[in-house]
């Protein structure tokens, strides 16, 4: 029995183990980046809402008293721009942490050499 074949059957037991645990560290930091990006489209999506209602708020009510707040709703509607821009460049940072991670884990996946009692075939139920 070679050196390689011992240290392999000493630690075998433990691998199945260390790799569950890793690979389930791994995908809840997935889904936490996954939920942020959710959650950063609906603030963006209630945020835009806001704007545009503010913005036909302050238009209509122009309208009605014959005052010219018609700069204030541009004003509305290009912070309404500045913030949208801010938050799409926060999802896109948000993602590229996502592919990292996911990028990392295929690594480790890529080099992970199963023995055969650990393939898919072994460890699928029925």
């Amino acid at each position: 029995m070679t050196a390689r074949c011992m240290v392999c059957s000493k630690y075998l037991p433990k691998c199945p183990v260390f790799f569950r645990a890793f690979f389930n560290q791994c995908f809840m930091q997935l889904r936490h980046y996954d939920s942020q990006i959710w959650n950063i489209c609906r603030f963006a999506f209630t945020t835009y809402i806001t704007v545009l209602g503010a913005a036909l708020g302050l238009y209509q009510y122009s309208a009605d008293k014959n005052l010219n707040l018609i700069p204030a709703a541009i004003g509305i509607l290009v912070a309404g721009l500045i913030l949208g821009v801010l938050l799409y460049s926060l999802v896109i940072c948000n993602r590229a942490y996502y592919v990292l991670v996911c990028r990392y884990i295929n690594e480790h996946r890529s080099r992970i050499e199963f023995p055969i009692c650990l393939s898919v075939a072994a460890v699928t139920p029925g």
